[in-house]
């Protein structure tokens, strides 16, 4: 497995903890995050060179859909692969993830193999210049 930066994006602790320990035990280096003002701070305090982003669709305040448009608009992050992560399975959530440009979408609770193995395949081939990749 190719080790890469993945920014976290959860504002459970348990999923936060265990997410992080299962992602770093594979290599990876993992910046957290709790909330759009977290994913900010870090991001203009660290100039973060992320390969991966796993956000939370319900967040605290703004929701995780407001981190995957803030990412999609930002030159730096624009190409970015996006996974969506949430206990809600409504079909609207789906959509609206896909409309943004996510590359993939995990339920919660999410099973380890699938998260590492999704995770694994979006740092071996990033998003592409012509890739599908929203305005």
């Amino acid at each position: 497995m190719q080790p890469g930066k993945i920014l976290l994006v959860e504002d459970d602790l348990e999923t936060q903890k265990v997410t992080n320990l299962i992602l770093n035990k594979c290599g990876h280096t993992v910046y957290l995050a709790s909330s759009f003002k977290d994913v900010l701070e870090l991001l203009r305090n660290h100039q973060l060179g992320i390969d991966l982003a796993i956000i939370d669709i319900i967040l605290p305040v703004l929701s995780g859909f407001t981190v995957m448009e803030y990412l999609r608009a930002h030159p730096i992050y624009k190409r970015v692969p996006l996974i969506a992560m949430t206990a809600r399975k409504q079909t609207d959530d789906y959509k609206r993830a896909k409309k943004i440009g996510c590359s993939h979408f995990i339920d919660k609770p999410y099973v380890v193999q699938e998260l590492l193995s999704v995770v694994t395949q979006l740092i071996r081939h990033p998003l592409h210049e012509n890739d599908y990749c929203p305005t």
